[in-house]
């Protein structure tokens, strides 16, 4: 891809009535849309063909594929700082949790020299934002350091729990 193009994850029907995929018509006149599929590799439609490409480009690594039953699960790794771990399984179900959709991840920090294990199963999203660990739970943010014995004392940067959608009509 080039700053003159762009891909779009949509299904590639030749015989697709209109309205179902992006028309080139609607794009803006200096851009084209990329013909072939742009990445390396490939995890189907949908989601998990964009958002495991976004993860690796992030410094995640792919460590294991499984199917459990009607759940896929993908599992990356991050290393952190002191010599932790984070473990993301990006699952793909039809049977999920209720308050979660059909694409979920689930969390856990290790720590192999110190034979630690921590379950962060409500953890929503988590990621490394540059020596600390921030992460969501049931809508608020959160950061802490990650201490050689685990996390340090969490903060809570925002709640987005008192916000509410607000219809606004375009133009913006």
């Amino acid at each position: 891809m080039t700053n003159q193009s762009y891909w779009l994850n949509a299904y590639r029907f030749s015989d697709e009535p209109s309205g179902i995929r992006h028309k080139s018509d609607q794009s803006p006149p200096d851009l084209t849309e990329h013909a072939t599929f742009p990445f390396h590799e490939s995890y189907g439609g949908e989601c998990p063909g964009v958002y495991y490409i976004r993860l690796q480009r992030d410094g995640w690594r792919l460590i294991g594929r499984d199917r459990h039953q009607e759940d896929n699960r993908f599992t990356f790794e991050k290393t952190l700082p002191n010599g932790w771990v984070i473990r993301k399984v990006a699952h793909a179900t039809t049977e999920h949790p209720v308050g979660t959709g059909c694409y979920y991840d689930t969390h856990s920090l290790h720590h192999a020299d110190r034979d630690a294990t921590i379950d962060c199963q409500d953890w929503e999203w988590a990621d490394l934002d540059g020596d600390r660990l921030v992460w969501v739970v049931k809508g608020v943010l959160i950061a802490a350091e990650l201490t050689s014995e685990g996390l340090g004392s969490a903060r809570t940067l925002y709640d987005f729990n008192p916000l509410t959608f607000e219809a606004i009509e375009a133009p913006y």
